[in-house]
């Protein structure tokens, strides 16, 4: 360890005691540089103490006493399993669940002052939510509540003086989850589900997600979804009741290796990200003739595509058609059709099938 740093104290010891911090020729302590900061060190008997809070002041005229805000700070965390409001004392929180939701209230960003600091994770397994509640209408990252919901999620607070903001996240948001689960039949979706393959090829089903606010699925849940199989059976993802995702009923999976990514905004489930599955399993051209209105294209893709999977786009002359559209899907043909028969020539298409 280095010589002793005054800084600004010009050659004054200091003393830090159970009610402030004291300057003047009386003390026995001295701010010198530590492994991890700045520390106290008593010349006599050559310990040291690293201050939870620091406070520089240069006195010229004597002895100078400043009080701390709040006073000491717990070296050590707390254990908590029921509700519980944060003093200025709390340095780290150890939240267990178990035996119920929970909610921590923080105390006044005021009261904690510019660059206080508090550490809180949620220890158990359950899906019981830890909720952290600014105080009053004070927030945390610009909301008024931040949720842990598995088991290791952890989180360091930090006060501005007015309101909190997340420095640090710890932990796994993902641990205690089922890391892949394969379905092939209708299921509903738990707190425990971080990725769900669907199989679909005895038929069609539906995936239910779990209410935005249901337990253990708090605001940024995220959760993937995909279709593992070649079938023409859709995979239905269906909101919790009367939910949305992106502001629709459902979401569909039609296509081959198709899946998305879904999170909880705490009021309906967005798409984070999506993947459309396989490129083009078969492509043509097809023509309607002059005078016809219609074309039964034989596509030879091996399954039953849906009206979505077919892609149709005119390469010639439209003549006097104005409207076109795709009926009578099966698993070797589908047909075109045209609103008016062309005149003057053949309105050709060209056609692909994607999965």
């Amino acid at each position: 360890m280095g010589a002793p740093d005054r800084g600004t104290y010009s050659g004054r010891t200091c003393e830090i005691r159970s009610d402030g911090v004291y300057f003047g020729s009386d003390s026995t302590w001295r701010i010198v540089p530590g492994p991890n900061g700045p520390v106290f060190q008593n010349d006599a008997a050559a310990t040291y103490t690293r201050p939870s809070r620091y406070v520089e002041v240069n006195s010229t005229q004597g002895p100078v006493a400043v009080a701390t805000t709040g006073g000491a700070r717990s070296t050590n965390g707390i254990s908590i399993s029921a509700n519980y409001t944060t003093v200025f004392a709390d340095r780290g929180i150890m939240a267990n669940a178990s035996g119920g939701a929970i909610t921590i209230t923080l105390l006044p960003a005021a009261t904690a002052g510019n660059a206080y600091h508090l550490g809180i994770v949620k220890t158990d397994n359950s899906a019981n939510i830890v909720t952290i509640d600014a105080n009053a209408a004070e927030t945390i990252n610009g909301a008024l509540t931040y949720t842990l919901t598995r088991e290791h999620e952890g989180c360091e607070l930090e006060s501005n003086g007015t309101n909190w903001i997340i420095r640090h996240f710890s932990g796994d948001p993902a641990v205690g989850r089922t890391a892949h689960r394969i379905v092939t039949a209708a299921y509903t979706v738990t707190h425990n589900d971080n990725a769900i393959e669907c199989n679909a090829t005895s038929g069609a089903f539906t995936v239910t997600l779990p209410a935005v606010s249901g337990a253990g699925v708090g605001i940024g849940f995220t959760l993937g979804i995909g279709k593992s199989d070649s079938s023409a059976n859709i995979v239905t993802i269906d909101g919790n009741g009367a939910e949305t995702i992106n502001g629709q009923v459902n979401y569909l999976l039609r296509q081959r290796y198709q899946g998305v990514e879904l999170v909880n905004n705490g009021t309906e489930w967005s798409v984070k990200t999506e993947h459309p599955g396989i490129g083009a399993t078969a492509s043509n051209e097809a023509t309607v003739l002059s005078g016809g209105t219609s074309v039964v294209v034989t596509h030879n893709a091996g399954y039953t595509p849906h009206s979505s999977d077919i892609h149709i786009v005119p390469v010639s002359d439209w003549f006097s058609t104005a409207r076109w559209w795709i009926s009578a899907t099966s698993s070797t043909t589908f047909t075109i059709t045209v609103n008016t028969a062309p005149t003057g020539g053949a309105f050709v298409f060209a056609w692909k099938i994607i999965r």
